[in-house]
């Protein structure tokens, strides 16, 4: 403590100093006022750790093994946490994806109907709406490459990743209807529009899959690839844990009495 510090308040055998609350002061605003308000909230702070501390002999043992275990938890999660930054490594191969997909199908289910398709909102005066109908369910690759300019020019909003499975459910969102029977509505047509004020609509389905099946793999991929990072992880913590245990028995740091 240097010596021209300034003794702010003091409770019992607590000591408040000018340093301790130095770095808090704003740097605009009263700071007297500041200091005011904070000397107020560290004594009324003070006087009731010291009424805990007189009425809570027994229980306060309690509280301060967990504050220690606290802390020691939040020491070997920080150490653990560098240890995986600097040396874990975070790949994982389509082969162990596919291998996990394959041992585990029953764990995936299918809860929610899904679909491959394309969709566009657009403006019914948009230019060249005829054009735009032509190409929107075309596959030759031109086509493909068109659509996506002419939806970045003039739509509102588009999806036209149809190589992806989507829930169905959280899509139907951007249709101008109510999907009630979300499988009929799949099963029924394969292409729709609407016109509704001044917005018009185009859904291709490209592909769907009905509820209650197995989730296809591309849908799940990456919850499986989190699964097999978390159970590597926890592989990688144990052995750190077993070579530091090794290392301090070859070192002859750990001593047992029985």
């Amino acid at each position: 403590m240097p010596k021209e510090d300034k003794l702010l308040a003091s409770i019992y055998n607590n000591k408040l100093y000018l340093s301790e609350i130095i770095n808090s002061i704003p740097q605009e605003g009263d700071s007297t006022e500041f200091i005011k308000s904070y000397i107020d909230s560290w004594i009324k702070k003070q006087l009731l750790i010291t009424q805990a501390e007189m009425n809570l002999t027994d229980a306060l043992k309690d509280v301060d093994e967990r504050i220690n275990d606290y802390r020691n938890s939040l020491l070997i999660y920080a150490y653990q946490q560098e240890l995986i930054k600097q040396n874990f490594d975070t790949t994982v191969s389509a082969q162990e994806i596919l291998s996990y997909y394959k041992l585990c199908q029953e764990s995936f289910e299918l809860k929610q109907n899904i679909f491959k398709g394309r969709f566009v909102k657009i403006a019914v005066d948009a230019p060249r709406l005829d054009g735009l109908r032509k190409i929107f369910q075309s596959e030759k690759e031109d086509d493909r490459e068109d659509l996506l300019e002419y939806c970045r020019q003039f739509a509102s909003i588009y999806n036209l990743e149809d190589t992806k499975w989507v829930y169905f459910s959280k899509f139907a969102e951007n249709l101008p209807v109510e999907v009630n029977n979300s499988t009929y509505y799949l099963s029924s047509n394969n292409y729709y529009t609407y016109t509704i004020d001044s917005s018009k609509y185009f859904l291709f389905i490209n592909e769907y899959q009905i509820k209650g099946g197995t989730s296809p793999l591309g849908l799940v991929q990456e919850e499986i690839r989190k699964i097999i990072l978390n159970k590597n992880k926890l592989q990688f913590l144990k052995s750190l844990e077993d070579d530091l245990f090794q290392q301090a028995i070859a070192n002859r740091k750990i001593k047992i009495y029985q």
